[in-house]
């Protein structure tokens, strides 16, 4: 790693949340997270969430994707995926384009499967996540790890590509140096074939995220994957979007996950959801304004977080967000 990266990853370390240049960035969100209790943060609705009709927003910046991970078991038995896709866009009324995949650990796939075959017959982007060895890194994964991008490139799939996502808790996950070096070690077979991507789990809050990324030259994008419950417990994605905006050059930032809740924690009740696609809403938004670029959005259809029918009070949220951040 350059010695610039390390100084600007301790400055941001040292700063945290609310340093100076996250305060004038984002002065309402830092204030409030400081001086409103948690449920309180919740209650309150996010500025801005529509421009008014005396100042329309000037989007001068870059929209992304938005789409859904889809699970079968979200849907009747014997659903297929390419039928789970199509029942998800017709309760919500949008189009999937981007579709969470993940392999688990020295998984490498050369096979185009059911899940891989939906994608492709539908044009929806895939958000790949690989989980090769690290401390040692593997030249076995490498190579294997070359060989599934390259049939899924052939095939004509477009994608995005993720080492070890959440790294701060995935189970087995590596430490942050192991990760970083990871990074560096499979990073440039990755970028030969789709765009690398920091994705950090929302849980590690600003010294995770700081901590583990692996600097300005060795990825394309910075995303988070922040559900409800995150929220109604006071996190904010101020310090992670600033790795983005304060690379050089300034780089994407998105979300590839978002939900009502990720573990076992209390499921936020709707006016907590609400508030909650209310902040995501203005942040990406406000974004789209100042010109910045957005990632992708992807929510996460299992679980609890999961959308089964055409009546889910979450489906307006997830249309204005849609609508406002296109």
């Amino acid at each position: 790693m350059s010695r610039s990266d390390l100084v600007r990853r301790r400055t941001l370390l040292a700063s945290g949340v609310t340093g100076a240049a996250l305060l004038a960035a984002y002065p309402v969100y830092l204030v409030t997270r400081e001086t409103a209790t948690a449920r309180e943060i919740a209650a309150t609705p996010s500025p801005h969430v529509t421009p008014s009709a005396s100042h329309p927003a000037r989007m001068t910046g870059t929209p992304g994707l938005h789409g859904a991970t889809i699970t079968k078991s979200a849907f009747p038995h014997g659903t297929t995926f390419d039928q789970a896709i199509k029942l998800w866009e017709s309760y919500t009324g949008t189009k999937i384009h981007t579709f969470k995949v993940y392999y688990a650990r020295n998984h490498f796939p050369t096979v185009i499967d059911d899940r891989i075959k939906a994608l492709l017959d539908n044009g929806i982007k895939a958000l790949l996540c690989f989980k090769p060895d690290f401390l040692p890194t593997s030249r076995g994964n490498l190579d294997r790890m070359q060989a599934t991008m390259k049939a899924y490139k052939k095939a004509g799939l477009e994608a995005d590509v993720a080492i070890w996502q959440e790294p701060q808790v995935n189970q087995g996950h590596p430490d942050a140096g192991s990760f970083i070096a990871a990074v560096q070690y499979y990073g440039p077979a990755v970028r030969n074939y789709y765009p690398l991507v920091y994705d950090a789990s929302g849980a590690a809050g600003p010294t995770g995220w700081v901590q583990y990324y692996p600097g300005d030259p060795y990825v394309d994008k910075v995303v988070v994957d922040f559900y409800g419950h995150h929220y109604v417990t006071g996190e904010r994605i101020d310090a992670v979007a600033a790795l983005a905006d304060n690379a050089l050059p300034p780089k994407p930032f998105g979300l590839w996950e978002m939900g009502d809740r990720s573990s076992h924690v209390d499921t936020p009740t709707p006016s907590e959801m609400t508030a909650y696609f209310a902040y995501i809403q203005s942040f990406f938004t406000n974004r789209l304004e100042q010109g910045k670029t957005n990632a992708d959005i992807t929510w996460y259809n299992h679980g609890v977080s999961a959308i089964k029918s055409k009546t889910d009070f979450r489906i307006p949220l997830w249309r204005n967000l849609v609508n406002a951040t296109s």
